[in-house]
């Protein structure tokens, strides 16, 4: 389930030409000023593809820093059943 998340939040949506509905809109975000704003649209946006999976319950945190062009994502997800799993990306 981590793999795939982490997948899911990497992802582009609209990539995949046959689940256009898979991924985030991470790369959005990636080159506009950097602030509170960016940093929770870019949360959000990756909270939200996760949420779109249906192995998952819910999404305990979800916070996102910005390092230049490059944006880090880190997430708490509750699956359906089975313990919280942590995810940590870079975009």
């Amino acid at each position: 389930l981590k793999q795939a998340l982490s997948h899911r939040v990497t992802a582009e949506r609209g990539d995949l030409i046959f689940h256009p509905d898979f991924g985030a809109l991470l790369r959005r975000v990636i080159g506009v000023v950097h602030g509170p704003t960016a940093t929770l649209l870019a949360a959000q946006y990756a909270r939200a593809a996760v949420l779109a999976d249906p192995r998952v319950s819910s999404v305990r945190r979800a916070e996102a820093t910005m390092v230049g062009d490059s944006i880090t994502v880190e997430l708490e997800a509750v699956p359906v059943t089975g313990k919280a799993v942590d995810i940590s990306v870079t975009v």
